[in-house]
């Protein structure tokens, strides 16, 4: 097995990305102290400001200011294999949500007034990496499980590019599906009389995503009891961009209700953008989606 020299690089985000990559545990140490994997790069957790080479790198975050645009065509530049790390870098992410509020009024919103000039320039809106370089490949999640973070990176090593089963967290979902349409919507909050812990959550009424989210995590919510709210990402075919999966996987949703009239469903969700698109909305190709009627170019 090949030695790789890996860069592990964040933009706008939370670290959990980075924080997923230590729970491999011993997998990640062993290859560490085997020689097959050498950290050149990784300020979170050592002093490497400056970057010659790399042969691969985890860039996680979504590109939020002008600090981030440099810095991924910064890392873009000395790696052969850019891996986008994480929902946020993937799809945008649970902050770019932010894009349905207009740039000036976000910032007043937090700061009161324009922020001081050590704050970053902040763009209009938050874009996914692949706007702004070319990425190579990507592991999904927020974070991504441990388990699919050591996949990608053995078969790297191995010289094999990733091939991601287009599948939806459905098809690792143990719970039993039944093909009946829900009447109404149910809190996750709301556990009705006749709850049946063995049977599909979306058929029971509660918004679970699984049938239009990739999967990779082992369904861990359902499992659980609690409807998956998409943090992998939609499920998309290679053929397909996002704005017809997004498209899909909404009406994929609406059609698992039975709801009359059909219009009061969107009052049931409440708020739609934040239910459906928690971790999706800077994929879109109108960043902003719509504001006020408006859109945002």
């Amino acid at each position: 097995m090949p030695r790789i020299r890996l860069a592990i690089e964040s933009l706008s985000g939370c670290e959990g990305c980075e924080m997923a990559l230590l729970e491999i545990g011993m997998k990640l140490v062993d290859l560490i102290e085997a020689g097959s994997i050498e950290i050149v790069h990784a300020p979170l957790i050592m002093d490497s400001e400056e970057l010659e080479r790399a042969d691969v790198a985890l860039v996680s975050g979504s590109v939020r200011n002008e600090e981030d645009e440099e810095k991924a065509k910064w890392i873009r530049e000395r790696v052969d294999v850019l891996v986008a790390f994480g929902t946020c870098a993937y799809a945008g992410g649970i902050h770019g949500l932010g894009n349905v509020i207009r740039r000036d009024d976000l910032l007043r919103a937090v700061y009161g007034r324009e922020p001081t000039r050590e704050v970053p320039p902040v763009i209009e809106y938050t874009k996914r990496l692949w706007r702004v370089v070319k990425v190579d490949t990507f592991i999904p999640g927020c974070p991504p499980p441990p388990d699919l973070i050591a996949k990608v990176l053995t078969g790297i090593l191995e010289g094999e590019m990733p091939a991601y089963e287009w599948r939806t967290v459905c098809d690792e979902c143990p719970l039993r599906r039944e093909e009946k349409k829900a009447k109404r919507v149910v809190r996750l909050v709301e556990r009705p009389k006749d709850f049946d812990p063995e049977r599909c959550l979306l058929e029971q009424g509660y918004l679970c995503l699984g049938p239009v989210t990739l999967a990779g995590c082992g369904a861990l919510c359902p499992r659980k009891l609690v409807p998956c709210i998409g943090c992998l990402g939609f499920m998309k075919t290679p053929e397909e961009d996002f704005d017809t999966a997004i498209a899909r996987a909404l009406a994929s949703i609406g059609a698992s209700f039975d709801v009359e009239p059909p219009e009061r469903m969107a009052e049931e969700v409440g708020d739609v953008v934040g239910t459906f698109m928690k971790f999706m909305l800077p994929s879109f190709s109108i960043p902003g989606l719509i504001r006020r009627g408006e859109h945002v170019e």
